[in-house]
């Protein structure tokens, strides 16, 4: 899915819908191939967050307005084969762009703090959809590899529609 339309999908699906429609949920993951520096001081000089501490090579920020948690961190290790379901010839190439990215903000609905009236997924969403506007104006590549809803996954929870992970810029060939 390009991720101009995720992000109009993002401000459309009724918050009941983002889990099983967008993938929104605790844990949401958004990986960046970008300048580490330009990302975290983007995120410290920002008025919608605090930072609020440092554990190792993660950076943690709360949003204001409440409900959400962030971790910056200056890596990325995660390894998507598990996720995947098919033949491996048909995984290659998704698990070789996954090799382009560095870096990995984590998005958590943990803060005691709530805003009144939004649901976590909501608030969870609100602050994706933010992030993601910056990456998009900045160009930077991302990958969100969650964005696919529980409802598109096969039986064992695993993902088969790999046309749902968000890409930008799009490695895939554009359909017709």
């Amino acid at each position: 899915m390009q991720l101009e339309n995720y992000l109009k999908k993002l401000r459309q699906t009724p918050d009941t819908l983002l889990e099983s429609e967008l993938g929104i949920s605790d844990n949401w993951e958004i990986y960046l191939n970008a300048d580490f520096n330009f990302v975290l001081n983007r995120f410290m000089n920002n008025a919608l967050y605090s930072f609020s501490g440092r554990i190792d090579e993660s950076y943690r920020f709360n949003y204001l307005p409440g409900i959400v948690n962030l971790k910056v961190s200056n890596f990325f290790n995660h390894d998507m084969n598990y996720m995947l379901n098919g033949p491996e010839i048909q995984k290659q190439p998704y698990l070789k762009e996954m090799n382009k990215y560095n870096m990995t903000i984590g998005l958590f609905p943990h803060q005691e703090k709530r805003i009144p009236n939004i649901s976590s997924g909501r608030a969870l969403a609100n602050v994706a959809e933010e992030i993601l506007t910056f990456t998009l104006h900045e160009k930077i590549p991302v990958c969100l590899p969650y964005s696919v809803g529980t409802k598109y996954l096969d039986k064992d929870l695993l993902i088969s529609d790999y046309s749902r992970i968000v890409y930008y810029p799009d490695f895939r060939p554009k359909e017709e």
